[in-house]
């Protein structure tokens, strides 16, 4: 039973809860970006993919947004701009491996993570964040298997969150 239980919990958390959960923490992002005026509305391209990622760093470098920690999001059409733009692309061994392989890692010292564009708000192609402002306010700390509660034929499982911030 709790076996079962726990792989139904863990399917739920990976295919609803963090989804829903990245989906709004972006947006929250997104919406502070855009109060803030950090945000650009040119259309990203393959020919100024990096560039409008550099931009992206220099605004937050100008607003004391130190550089150790900082975490992109991008859609995956963002990522394959980027490998295509011949600024970012240089023709070493290393960046021909990284072009082959289809992997970013990092970009001047900031960490990429490819998300699919359904969680990014409309629009956005990628996200600049440091890790300690875009943590998630809760996690899973337990959860509960009842069997047949009143109403329902075999398990529930209740899971419950603490704050985290």
């Amino acid at each position: 039973m709790v076996s079962d239980a726990g792989q139904s919990l863990a399917r739920q958390l990976k295919e609803v809860v963090v989804p829903e959960f990245d989906t709004y923490c972006f947006k929250v992002l997104a919406e502070a970006a855009q109060a803030a005026g950090g945000y650009a509305t040119t259309a990203i391209t393959k020919a100024n993919a990096y560039e409008m990622f550099l931009a992206g760093q220099e605004y937050l470098g100008e607003h004391n947004v130190p550089d150790a920690g900082r975490v992109a999001f991008c859609t995956y059409k963002f990522a394959n701009y980027m490998m295509q733009d011949p600024a970012f692309v240089k023709y070493s061994d290393k960046s021909q491996e990284m072009v082959i392989k289809g992997v970013l890692g990092e970009i001047d010292g900031c960490k990429i993570v490819k998300v699919p564009s359904s969680r990014l708000p409309a629009g956005a192609a990628f996200l600049i964040a440091h890790a300690d402002a875009a943590v998630g306010p809760k996690q899973l700390e337990d959860y509960r298997i009842h069997d047949d509660p009143p109403g329902i034929s075999g398990w529930l499982v209740n899971a419950f969150g603490q704050r985290v911030a």
